[in-house]
């Protein structure tokens, strides 16, 4: 290994902008690999290993399944470039199974429901308004997570 943990983090984070990656997949990495040091005390390269990031991902495991995917990910990506460049001897994740994807169900409506939804609607003092409210979140999939008016939540 050559190198401080510091300086490697740094010429990845310095690459990643170089190769045109986005703002926000530069917070991404960032945000993810400050987490994770921070939280399984690792300061050395030499305490980068499977055993710190599996206790790691274990400890967030109260987590969505998609978040512990996304830090799962990032944490290949910086692993896996820090192999390449030298930095590690082996990436300390490529042993290390990734989590598990968990298929969602998506609750949907039956015609029943939706008929009973309109007709509440058009008993409301808004009608047309309520109806196609409905019918928008509907036709659309948007539900309350999607609901920002110029970038905050209404």
């Amino acid at each position: 290994m050559v190198g401080s943990l510091r300086c490697a983090l740094n010429d990845f984070y310095e690459e990643q902008e170089y190769k045109g990656n986005s703002p926000a997949t530069l917070l991404y990495y960032r945000s993810t690999v400050e987490r994770f040091l921070r939280q399984a005390k690792v300061s050395a390269l030499e305490e980068l290993t499977e055993a710190a990031i599996r206790k790691w991902l274990v400890s967030n495991r109260h987590l969505s399944h998609a978040s512990l995917r996304t830090y799962d990910r990032a944490l290949r990506v910086v692993t896996n470039w820090l192999h390449r460049r030298g930095y590690l001897a082996e990436s300390p994740m490529k042993d290390l199974p990734k989590p598990a994807s968990r298929a969602t169900s998506i609750v949907t409506f039956t015609r029943g429901d939706v008929a009973a939804m309109l007709g509440k609607a058009r008993r409301r003092r808004n009608p047309y308004r309520d109806a196609a409210l409905i019918i928008l979140l509907l036709d659309t999939g948007l539900d309350a997570a999607n609901r920002r008016v110029d970038g905050e939540t209404a």
